[in-house]
């Protein structure tokens, strides 16, 4: 009799052991995934943090303009393209991109205009050589979803004096206008 009350008595010590074991590892995992390493911040204290970002920002301004520095910001966030921006002329800008490739005897001019669907207007490849001669090619718009691509222009080698050449690729409708950052590359025959 005795031998089965301690082995009830076993049982359920080993019962509740395994139990507790069990809250205690699930406490720790949600304990884990649960953290939050950074305190809540209250509003008045992200307003007030605010404010002294733009102080420092506002005295950051006065000692570069002291300096007459021009500094050129680079935007942190890529994937997202600039959107078009409207000038006093009631003309807007928008962002551009372009490629160039020499493949198989032809130079191909690629581009892009970010966050303009459109088909009309056309693409404009300004070449300048390096003795200032000036090649230009006209393509017409692919309209995407959310951007608009230039159809690729092909010029054979043939047709481009050898040297360094500089290309921009622009963009013209009635009221927008776009321009790429010139883009090197050399023709060797």
């Amino acid at each position: 009799m005795k031998i089965k009350q301690a082995n009830k008595k076993n049982k359920i010590i080993i019962i509740v052991t395994v139990i507790a074991s069990c809250i205690a590892t699930l406490l720790i995992i949600l304990s884990f995934f649960l953290k939050n390493d950074h305190p809540p911040v209250s509003i008045e204290q992200n307003q007030s943090s605010e404010e002294t970002a733009k102080k420092e920002e506002a005295q950051k301004n006065e000692t570069t303009s002291d300096k007459k520095v021009t500094e050129k910001t680079i935007p942190t966030n890529t994937d997202i393209p600039e959107k078009p921006v409207e000038n006093p002329d009631h003309i807007y800008t928008v962002s551009m991109i372009s490629s160039i490739d020499i493949e198989n005897g032809s130079v191909f001019i690629r581009g892009g205009i970010n966050n303009l669907s459109s088909d009309s207007g056309e693409c404009i490849a300004e070449m300048t050589h390096q003795d200032g001669t000036v090649v230009s090619k006209t393509t017409n718009l692919l309209p995407g979803p959310q951007s608009s691509s230039c159809k690729t222009i092909e010029i054979p080698i043939k047709e481009l004096k050898t040297g360094q050449w500089k290309m921009k690729l622009k963009y013209k409708n009635q009221n927008t206008t776009g321009e790429t950052d010139a883009k090197k590359f050399t023709i060797q025959q």
